[in-house]
């Protein structure tokens, strides 16, 4: 949901054009209201890549061939993943430099993260070598809440420097 939760366009060519060949990135890529930030917009569309890339042998490079061109366009390029480790996912995986893990302050989310990890690492060993974790983002935190406070704690005491300091 980033592309609307920015004040972007949802627009006929979208990423899910490029990942698929239809389209280059250049295409696609629009202003936003915020100066010297820009948008590749994404759409629904995209979930259908996820049936189109599983069964290809090269199925988690598309999203790294299809930025090459513009990579050095930008300072930062920011990859927004869905929760799910699919193929989507490992696409960004393997585009990017760094990975920002945002992690809710709830019990599952503690799961969910040593699932991210092992992913990460089999990345780093078999598609990008070269990435890494920036930090973890806590979200959704409820200081009222015992819960949120313990996930903090046995995040920061695991991660020490990598999580955020929000």
């Amino acid at each position: 949901n980033l592309t609307s939760g920015i004040g972007g366009k949802i627009t006929q060519a979208n990423i899910y054009h490029v990942i698929s060949g239809l389209t280059d990135m250049n295409n696609i890529i629009q202003p936003l209201a915020v100066p010297r930030l820009f948008l590749a917009p994404s759409s629904v569309d995209l979930s259908g890549a996820t049936i189109e890339l599983v069964d290809r042998p090269d199925r988690n490079d598309y999203l790294r061939r299809a930025i090459a061109p513009i990579v050095n366009d930008y300072d930062f390029i920011l990859i927004d993943c869905p929760p799910s480790l699919g193929v989507l996912t490992l696409n960004g995986l393997a585009a990017a430099n760094e990975v920002i893990i945002p992690l809710q302050c709830e019990y599952f989310a503690l799961e969910g993260l040593s699932l991210i990890i092992q992913t990460i690492g089999l990345v780093q060993k078999s598609i990008n070598p070269n990435l890494k974790i920036s930090g973890i983002l806590l979200t959704m935190f409820d200081a009222r809440t015992r819960l949120s406070q313990e996930v903090v704690r046995q995040v920061t005491e695991y991660f020490k420097d990598k999580v955020f300091k929000t």
